[in-house]
């Protein structure tokens, strides 16, 4: 079976400095009592697909196609047909395609398809609270990128996802994201103050916390922004980073983008499989299933996440005004997020457990982070 993750685990080393994002697992060590076949004896291969039989899947996407967060899934969907040589295939379904965009766990449990885009905070109403942990959009304040994805391949992250997905789906990848853009806007917001009155479009903690500094806030699916906006249904609307957002067209209809992303730093959606589609996958493909997510993360992220920058400038080419909100907000919004995650622990025996495994585990990364590597770049001085 062919596969690049040893390969390109070593640039993934080299470009973010993170020692054991998406690490192979080293081979389990033989059960006591087993002896090494002997000379001229055959090593028992791992179990493979019969031959000539293939597997077709269909994967359930949140976000428009032509997008890329749509061209992440294709890229990786184009990547494990070549791995497997032909032997499985992923067809990517845009979001509202199929199902709408936030019914794929239904649907996924039901077996409309075998794999699909697990957004937790969209899944509160099925997960519980503490979905707002497992996918942060809107956490205020919440986890670098890096973080959040160490968290999920080092961190014990995919665990605890699989236990509180349960019967909806096995988690058996992380799709990573850049931090949001703060909003597009037809309102200047550069304090908390100027959120009163403003008809906001969120989901999240992000919601409650705009709530509480009098916006009126609405939750539609990002198909409805582009209309609402124009139509003056919505004021203001955050939705993804930058590279997402910019064939969105949104600047065509708004005056402000909003910097930086502090009510969501970073998201993580999950690779959602049901549960009968992965048991019947032979062993040798659930690997290169899940090697070929992680890889994405290498091929995809990292370019999408160059790509944020690069939009920054076609705004300003735009002449779309960008609007940085104060350091003063930003303060206020990340203790606005501290205080909310600390309300639910108190109410919720599963949020309380995630998020202590979560703080321990993001306040040792920070040391790294925040604490070894320099805040200030020679970069910082380029005009």
């Amino acid at each position: 079976m062919k596969t690049r993750l040893p390969i390109v685990l070593v640039a993934m080393l080299a470009i973010v400095s993170l020692v054991v994002v998406g690490c192979a697992p080293e081979a389990a060590a033989p059960d006591e009592g087993t002896t090494a076949p002997e000379e001229g004896e055959e090593e028992a291969s791992t179990p493979a697909a019969p031959e000539g039989k293939t597997y077709n899947w269909t994967f359930l996407h949140e976000h428009p196609s032509g997008t890329p967060h749509f061209n992440y899934c294709v890229g990786v969907a184009d990547a494990l047909e070549t791995a497997t040589d032909g032997q499985m295939t992923m067809k990517i379904s845009a979001g509202g395609e199929i199902v709408p965009a936030y019914d794929i766990a239904e649907a996924l449990k039901e077996g409309v398809a075998e794999v699909g885009w697990g957004n937790a905070v969209s899944n509160v109403k099925l997960l519980g609270p503490v979905g707002y942990l497992l996918t942060p959009t809107g956490l205020p304040g919440g986890p670098h990128p890096i973080d959040l994805l160490a968290w999920y391949y080092i961190g014990g992250g995919e665990e605890i996802a699989n236990n509180i997905w349960g019967d909806w789906g096995i988690s058996v990848g992380a799709i990573p994201g850049e931090a949001e853009l703060f909003c597009h806007s037809n309102v200047k917001l550069e304090s908390m103050a100027d959120f009163k009155g403003v008809k906001f479009r969120t989901m999240g903690f992000w919601a409650e916390v705009l709530e509480d500094n009098g916006a009126s806030v609405v939750s539609i699916s990002g198909s409805e922004l582009y209309e609402s906006a124009q139509r003056g249904v919505i004021d203001a609307f955050e939705y993804c980073p930058p590279a997402q957002n910019w064939p969105m067209g949104f600047h065509e209809i708004t005056k402000y983008v909003g910097v930086p992303g502090i009510h969501s730093p970073s998201w993580i959606s999950y690779v959602l499989v049901n549960h009968d589609a992965w048991n019947a996958l032979p062993p040798n493909l659930q690997r290169e299933f899940k090697d070929q997510w992680k890889v994405g993360v290498i091929d995809h992220f990292l370019a999408d996440w160059y790509q944020d920058g690069v939009v920054m400038g076609l705004y300003e080419d735009y002449g779309t005004e960008i609007v940085r909100v104060s350091d003063d907000a930003q303060e206020d919004i990340a203790k606005a997020g501290l205080a909310i995650c600390e309300k639910y622990a108190a109410e919720d025996a599963t949020f309380a457990t995630v998020w202590d495994h979560q703080k321990a585990f993001f306040m040792t990364m920070r040391r790294a982070t925040q604490e070894v590597a320099p805040q200030i770049s020679m970069f910082d001085y380029i005009d």
